[in-house]
């Protein structure tokens, strides 16, 4: 009887102990508040990148791509030099969408784990159920430069994206004009694997 009731005191303060670790006070208190900021600042990131309307850069892309091909397909006169400088602003435009259109599904996964990561944490540094083997510290260390990496990709995708669209938008009515110019006299589709002249110099 003895032992019997030993066992169950014993399982009791077990009980009492397991449930003070969890939910006393937050043994890594710096921690947890960094924690807590880096969840705040990676629901800032995603809510950023969400900005970006997808379907109109692929639009925007598409659209400038074509344009491109066809003029340097179908324009076999100079054309002049306010010309030359506005289809040099339409290229310069292209590459940010190109960016965005390569690495935008892969941006938006990496903040959606890194969301799950900072919310992990900061729930572990709450409840003292961090691994044992883990150091608190290192531990957010690891996820800020996650965010930092994160925080730098999405501040400078954004202003290049609402950039590009926009002189997207305001070039697009007079390169359609000289697409169409080009169509009236004859031009021809151009195969898919032209380049802009641009483009060629680069390679």
């Amino acid at each position: 009887m003895k032992n019997y009731l030993f066992c169950i005191w014993s399982l009791l303060c077990l009980t009492g102990i397991i449930l003070t670790s969890c939910s006393g006070a937050p043994k890594h208190p710096v921690e947890l508040a960094a924690a807590d900021s880096l969840n705040r600042v990676i629901k800032s990131i995603d809510s950023v990148v969400h900005k970006i309307d997808s379907v109109a850069v692929k639009k925007a892309f598409e659209k400038i791509e074509y344009s491109l091909r066809y003029i340097q397909f179908n324009q076999k006169d100079t054309i002049s030099k306010e010309d030359g400088l506005m289809l040099q602003r339409f290229f310069t435009a292209k590459r940010p969408l190109s960016v965005y259109m390569k690495l935008g599904k892969e941006l938006n996964q990496k903040i959606k784990e890194e969301k799950e990561r900072c919310k992990n944490l900061a729930h572990d540094l709450r409840h003292n159920t961090l691994n044992a083997n883990l150091d608190a510290k290192a531990c957010v260390a690891n996820e800020q430069a996650h965010v930092g990496s994160l925080s730098l990709s999405a501040t400078t995708l954004l202003p290049a994206i609402t950039g590009a669209l926009k002189s997207y938008e305001e070039l697009q009515p007079r390169v359609e004009s000289m697409v169409n110019n080009l169509k009236a006299k004859g031009g021809k589709e151009p195969p898919a694997s032209v380049k802009s002249t641009k483009e060629e110099e680069e390679d």
